[in-house]
Order: structure tokens, then sequence, then C-alpha cells
């Protein structure tokens, strides 16, 4: 019989040690080579027929043969599934959910030497192994009706949909060219040649770049001003420092020289009363009016509902208790450290960049490991609830959340593509996880907790979400707010099972 002893061992981190007999080993690889000596083909040998006398001198030379020719390999194959049924059995009766796979050391004291002469007196050892291995920790569901959470139901006013009418009379319908003399003013569309030249920086020519004077959107918003006034043809000579997030890294930080030329003025035109009602597809104003009021409605319903899960979400990462496996919070940390780099590299604002961007390394370090504890800690509790209520994610409800984000705009789109090409299955997870959480979260609002419903204006709606957001460890402004609350959850490393 099998020995295991627990070793140190710490919270959801398991050390045990198991030591296996010799004859153990000795008798199963006993079994094994009569068992194959009645069934080899060894050359100068026949097989023998089922029940044949153990004893008989052909078998016994048969079997010699075997044990010379094969008894390395046959005892260590008996090794490798001794050791994991005792792994298993360790396993299974003590009802452990194991985070990945074990780790298993034979200790070099214990090889097995192998001996094929009979009646060898010499004496083998008994094998000792080290398993180590991380489990789930134990979850409990918290009482759910000792929670009451606030719906913020926003009005629609009359003043919210004439702001955003008068919104869409300011829309650029389209860009006309200008002539020869008619100078660049803020709105112009913009189409230059840069030449750039400075130590280090080699064959550096950009042609036919556009871009949208006061946009912000060039290199630097000192170097977009310079273009005011310009004309068709004009060449600015410009001494500056690349930004250190000029998409070309060769260059990025560098004393450069630019020389700009001008190929193209484009002034705007407005949008007309008429292609306002086409585009929207109304015959009038108070026709548009209510078709506006139905996409705000539905609009602010979203964001009320994205508000909610927030809430939610901020009083499970309150009330959940438990250790947290070591290696998911590794992995997730990594993930959303890599994540939150990349966002405040991005040119444009997003919520990450908008929230973090003047942070110190320090407090971007404790973000990431703020952020990485609390979906670890929600994501397992997801998992958990899910099996104890039997909520399942079915294929169409899976590829519908990936179609959502194929159509949600052309990065997502893009970093979907990516994952897809590169590693599917961290794709499939992601998504499986995704889908499941959305579940999750959907039957504890309606059939958990309880829930007040609160009228507010689109106004107040913003410090709702400022409020929230800080209880996630950000405080966000303007479109960051949705766009982090609404990503608070993705679990990147968690399996679904």
């Amino acid at each position: 019989m099998s020995q295991i002893i627990e070793l140190q061992s710490e919270g959801l981190e398991k050390h045990f040690q198991i030591s296996i007999p010799a004859s153990v080993i000795k008798d199963k690889t006993d079994q094994k080579v009569i068992s194959l000596t009645a069934r080899a083909n060894v050359p100068g040998f026949r097989k023998f027929k089922s029940g044949s006398h153990i004893t008989s001198k052909a078998m016994q030379v048969k079997q010699l043969q075997i044990r010379r020719q094969y008894e390395a390999s046959i005892k260590n194959d008996v090794q490798n599934d001794v050791i994991v049924a005792a792994v298993e059995s360790l396993i299974k009766s003590n009802n452990f959910s194991l985070i990945g796979d074990p780790s298993i050391k034979i200790n070099d004291d214990s090889s097995i030497e192998v001996n094929s002469e009979q009646n060898s007196n010499s004496e083998e050892k008994d094998i000792t192994v080290d398993v180590k291995f991380t489990v789930y920790p134990e979850i409990k569901i918290p009482d759910f009706s000792q929670i009451t959470l606030k719906k913020h139901i926003i009005q629609c006013t009359e003043e919210s949909v004439n702001e955003f009418i008068n919104g869409l009379r300011h829309e650029v319908y389209e860009y006309n060219d200008c002539s020869e003399q008619e100078k660049a003013i803020k709105g112009s569309k913009l189409v230059i040649d840069i030449a750039i030249t400075g130590d280090g920086i080699e064959d550096h020519n950009k042609e036919d770049i556009e871009f949208i004077l006061g946009s912000g959107k060039l290199i630097s918003k000192d170097i977009e001003e310079r273009f005011t006034d310009s004309i068709v043809g004009s060449q600015l000579d410009i001494s500056t420092t690349l930004p250190d997030n000029y998409p070309d890294s060769k260059a990025a930080g560098k004393l450069a020289n630019l020389r700009v030329t001008v190929k193209k003025i484009q002034q705007p035109v407005l949008i007309t009363e008429q292609q306002i009602l086409d585009k929207y597809k109304v015959t009038s104003i108070d026709e548009l009016k209510v078709k506006v009021k139905e996409l705000q409605n539905k609009e602010f319903m979203g964001l009320s509902q994205i508000l909610l899960r927030a809430r939610l979400l901020n009083q499970l990462d309150k009330m959940l208790d438990y250790d947290l496996p070591k290696p998911l919070l590794k992995s997730e940390y990594n993930v959303v450290r890599q994540n939150v780099l990349a966002a405040l590299k991005d040119n444009n604002n997003n919520g990450i960049k908008v929230a973090l961007d003047k942070s110190s390394d320090h407090d971007i370090e404790q973000y990431c490991q703020f952020v990485a504890t609390r979906r670890v800690r929600i994501g397992l509790f997801v998992l958990h609830y899910a099996d104890k209520k039997n909520i399942t994610v079915t294929d169409e409800e899976k590829n519908m959340l990936l179609l959502q984000y194929l159509n949600k705009g052309k990065e997502e789109a893009n970093a979907i593509m990516y994952a897809y090409n590169n590693n599917l299955r961290w794709l499939s997870n992601s998504i499986a996880m995704e889908a499941k959480e959305i579940k999750v979260i959907n039957h504890i609002l309606e059939n958990e907790v309880q829930i007040i419903e609160e009228p507010c204006t689109s106004d107040e709606i913003e410090g709702f979400a400022d409020e929230i957001s800080k209880d996630m460890g950000l405080s966000f402004t303007d479109d960051a707010i949705s766009e982090n609350i609404n990503n608070d959850v993705k679990i990147n490393t968690i399996q679904v099972i």
C-alpha cells in the first residue's frame, strides 16, 4: 500500500509526498512480464496457450529472454502507471478540484534498479514522489436577499432631443476642394507629404497623409496649428521632438526636422436638413424627434443596465471572501498589465488612457493587481454559481456574442481576428466565459436581489457612473465611463468547464 504524507501546504497550494513500496512495482512488473511471455512473438519461441504451465522449461527461458530485453521499459511503464494511479487516488479521496495539472517529481534516490538475473538478492528501493498542485477555493453563495440595488431610469427630455438634432446640423456631409489661394481653417481637411530627417532617422517619408485641422490627430497639437492659414503648395520647415508614442518606434522621442508640403485643402460642407431626414429615413423634423427619442431611450436603458451590473459586481467584490489561486492571479495580472500598457500607448483616448495616462508606474501596477484580483475572485464565483444553478451557455449564445464584437468596431473586429488566427482556444474560452458571466449576472438580477427603480436625468448619470467606477479602482469621465464599467469582469485566464 502507498503511504501519503502531507508536507508543508499553504492555503490553496498543496504539497504531498507519496511513498510506493518497491514490492508493488516488482509484483506488477512480474505480472506484466508473465502476461507478455504468453503473448509475445520472440524469435525461437512459440506462443503459449492460455493455461500453459508457468514452470515449463521453454516458458522460463522465454521469460528470461523477455526480461533481458524489455524489463527496463516494462518497469518504467509500470512505475508511471502506479504513480498516476496513486496521484489520482489522492485527489479523488480528498475531493480536490485542481487548477491545471499537478507537478509530479520522482525523488532521485528512489529510482529503480533493473536486474534481469533470476534469484538476485539486490534490494530494490521504494519510490517517493513529491506532488504539488493548486486547488479551487471553497466558495459559498452569499445571501442575495440582503442586497438592494438602485436602477437608474433615465428620462429622455425634449431638451436632449433638440440638442441631439442641433448636433446633427453641424455634421460634415462632404468635403469640397478649395481654390489655390483659399486658406486652411479649423475643420478643413488637408492632404500633406512629410519628409522627416534627423540623427538616427533614415528614409522616413510619409505621403498623402489626411487629417482634419483642429482634430489633434497629427503629430502634435502645436504642429497641427502651424497649418492654419496655409494654402495648396505651402511648404513648412519644422524642428520638433517626436512624441514617445510616435508610431515609428525608431524615430519616437528623437529630435527631427520636418519638411511638409500641403498637397490639397478641402473645406467642409455641412449636412442639409433634407439630407438629415433622408439619413434617418423620416419625412419631417417632428418625425425625426420621435425617432431620436426612441433611440435615446434605448441607449439610456442600455447604460442603466450597465450601471446596474456594475453595482452588483461591486457588491459581490465586497461580499466574496476566499483565497485566490496564485497561478490564476499571476496569469490574469499578466494579461491585464499587457492590455493596460497597450491602451496607454494607443493614440486614441480610450477609457484606460483617460483614467491612467498621468499615473505613476507604481499606481499602474497597483491598478493591474487590483483588477486581476477582482476579476479572478468574481470569475471563480461566476463558474461556481453557474454550476450550482445549472446555468449553461449554448453555441448560439456564444456566436451571438462573437458577432456583437465583430460589429462593434474596427478595433474590436481586428482583435477578434488576431485571436482567431493566433490563439483560437483562448478566443473560444474567452467568449464562452463572458457569455456565461452575462447569464449569471442577469440571473442574479432577475431572481436574487431586490431592485429599486430611481428616475434620473442624463446629466446625473455621469456622477453615478464615476461613483461606481471608483469602487473599481478608477475615476472616469465622459465616454470612458461605460467602456470601463462594461469591460470590468472580462476574465481572460479562467477555463470554462
